[in-house]
């Protein structure tokens, strides 16, 4: 890692949520302040990807959900979306995902005349052929068990932006 900069060192790592329209469902008939009961939870999951550098900047991040074309993007241009949107009938990210999202991000990096290295986790859709595969990526696995403690998107940056309490969440939704 020491001869790259902070601003080429990325990594890369997904995160499952519920889908937050279902969660706006199951609190939308009962009244403020109200604890919901009964039924189920919701298995509506949304998947977004993350890829950011160690000085802190950011790509767009990756959304993937079940719907090829979701109900709340009509009219809308997903090319517009501030987001890379990608459907997956059971919104994982795949392998064939991330191919499609590091061939991108491959190209940007070659039009600035950047070679950038990306940390990955042994995840099941991070396949070992990425290694070598691009020409300004330089790939590297970190070791297997050790995510939890070496993945820096791992160590709390998704929670800490992602994810909130349900008493957060409620004061967003009303």
């Amino acid at each position: 890692m020491k001869e790259f900069r902070k601003e080429d060192i990325y990594n890369l790592d997904q995160t499952g949520v519920v889908a937050f329209g279902e969660l706006c469902l199951r609190r939308v008939f009962g009244e403020k302040g109200k604890k919901c009961c009964g039924g189920k939870k919701s298995k509506q999951r949304v998947t977004i990807a993350f890829l950011v550098t160690a000085a802190g900047s950011k790509e767009a991040p990756v959304v993937i959900w079940k719907s090829e074309n979701p109900g709340c993007f009509r009219g809308v241009l997903k090319n517009n979306l501030p987001v890379r949107y990608f459907s997956q009938a059971k919104a994982w990210m795949t392998s064939e995902i991330l191919h499609s999202v590091l061939a991108v991000f491959n190209r940007k990096m070659s039009m600035e005349g950047r070679s950038v290295l990306l940390l990955l986790d042994n995840s099941g859709c991070h396949p070992e052929d990425l290694k070598g595969k691009y020409s300004n990526i330089k790939i590297v696995f970190l070791p297997a068990n050790t995510t939890s403690r070496l993945q820096p998107l791992d160590l709390g940056i998704i929670k800490k932006t992602l994810k909130c309490t349900t008493k957060e969440c409620s004061s967003i939704m009303f």
